[in-house]
């Protein structure tokens, strides 16, 4: 009876997929807010295409031509000149045609990015605190539901917030101490790339 339930639950998940998504949501948003990034709500509705190589999804902006947004990284660069940290939760869409189940039409990105960093280190260190706060959302807050899904939940050994902020505070202490040094960013997402966008919806 368990090895059904887990079978109908993996072809429709339904509300228990609802439950892990919502929770590593929360846990994302909570390992970022621990670190000090302000989250940041973005446009979708843009005046050019946000990236080359992919298919755009065109829309009627009352009389004028806009695209729906396949990346919010143009407005994290220019966000992180205000905030240093910054991240977002939002659609992203690609008009790329999918035969399955799983497609990039249309989901849920989840980008950050953060600037005067020292390494590729610091860059890990906020991944891995991100993830780590995912897993442990998921376990507390929707444990049930992986259970019936059948998902084993990576064991991550949480890091306190103090030593991911370490390399933070080094990385501004060396930043201080080089007055001709110029800031360095780097953005970790889900999917997503580089963006532009000029005047007009969005824009």
């Amino acid at each position: 009876m368990a090895s059904r339930d887990r079978r109908r639950a993996a072809r429709d998940p339904g509300p228990r997929g609802r439950d892990l998504a919502a929770a590593s949501l929360r846990g994302f948003r909570a390992a970022l807010d621990e670190l000090g990034f302000t989250e940041i709500q973005t446009p979708k509705l843009v005046s050019s295409a946000t990236e080359s190589g992919a298919t755009v999804f065109g829309v009627d902006y009352f009389g004028r031509p806009a695209y729906l947004a396949q990346s919010p990284q143009f407005y994290k660069q220019t966000m992180v000149g205000v905030f240093e940290r910054v991240y977002e939760t939002g659609p992203v869409f690609r008009a790329e045609p999918h035969d399955t189940a799983r497609h990039l039409a249309e989901y849920t990105s989840l980008d950050a990015e953060l600037g005067f960093i020292r390494d590729h280190r610091d860059v890990l260190a906020v991944l891995r605190h991100a993830l780590a706060g995912m897993a442990a959302a998921v376990r507390d807050q929707a444990g049930a539901a992986a259970e019936l899904l059948g998902i084993e939940i990576p064991e991550y050994r949480r890091r306190s917030r103090s030593s991911v902020s370490a390399r933070r505070s080094s990385s501004l202490a060396r930043r201080r101490t080089s007055p001709t040094s110029r800031p360095r960013t780097a953005c970790r997402r889900t999917a997503g790339s580089r963006s532009t966008s000029s005047a007009g919806p969005g824009g």
